[in-house]
């Protein structure tokens, strides 16, 4: 398959254009993150910061999962930002994108407005191509003001540091490439819209299991570093298999 520069920037607008149209899309895209980024993380930390010694204690006699866990971390706010704190930025990088990819292709296949692709000048690979940048694009464009207010309060805290934000860039950028990677194979096999969202919702899974095993298995920046590198080969791999296996047929059918 070959790629056309023009061809690719005009579809990329009209991508940009149907997102930027649909409002389901744009609040499930904002929603979401907006918890995954701000709520629930700064309510943990908001717990962490107020438990007392003897509230964990009492926790980690309760739980022996909980006094395992602990154990592992000198510090409660450790356990934190070592698995809790990347695996809720992990879980939005996966989410996002899926959003947005299942209906940048299953929505536009039920209206059927895919079939006019077939009157243009264009190439299957050029409208990939120009799904994955937008789905790119608007990704980066709602979570990364929130990643930014995220690292500033958390920062300004003292519960965090530079170098921790740095490698959760890395682990967010390594659920972004994951996520629209997976999602497009789904999208592509998909039939409806519904179908799409459940089976890409499915991705949360492994993530919620894949995340706190590599950050225990390997504590620190080698921990964010394998799990980024991981999520990264997974989504490299989705998307050589549907540059391989797509064709207009398979695309419209």
């Amino acid at each position: 398959m070959t790629l056309t520069g023009g061809a690719v920037r005009a579809l990329l607008g009209k991508e940009l254009l149907q997102l930027r149209r649909s409002r389901g899309a744009l609040i499930s895209s904002t929603l979401l993150p907006l918890l995954m980024m701000l709520g629930v993380p700064l309510m943990q930390v908001a717990a962490f910061r107020s438990m007392t010694p003897e509230q964990l204690a009492a926790g980690a006699t309760a739980n022996p999962a909980n006094a395992a866990l602990l154990a592992r971390f000198e510090r409660p706010m450790d356990l934190f930002t070592g698995v809790l704190l990347p695996l809720f930025v992990a879980m939005t990088g996966v989410l996002v994108p899926a959003v947005a990819t299942a209906y940048a292709v299953v929505a536009e296949r039920e209206r059927r407005s895919l079939d006019l692709l077939m009157a243009l000048p264009v190439s299957v690979a050029d409208v990939l191509v120009a799904k994955v940048l937008s789905v790119f694009v608007m990704a980066v464009g709602v979570v990364a003001p929130l990643f930014a207010i995220q690292s500033a309060v958390l920062l300004a805290l003292g519960v965090t540091t530079l170098a921790n934000v740095f490698w959760l860039l890395v682990v967010l950028a390594g659920a972004f490439c994951c996520s629209i990677g997976v999602t497009f194979v789904i999208t592509i096999v998909a039939r409806d819209y519904r179908t799409a969202n459940n089976l890409s919702g499915l991705q949360v899974g492994p993530v919620v299991i894949l995340a706190p095993l590599c950050l225990l298995a390997l504590r620190g920046w080698v921990g964010f570093a394998l799990l980024a590198l991981i999520f990264a080969s997974i989504g490299l791999i989705a998307l050589v298999i549907a540059w391989r296996w797509i064709t207009f047929e398979r695309y419209l059918a």
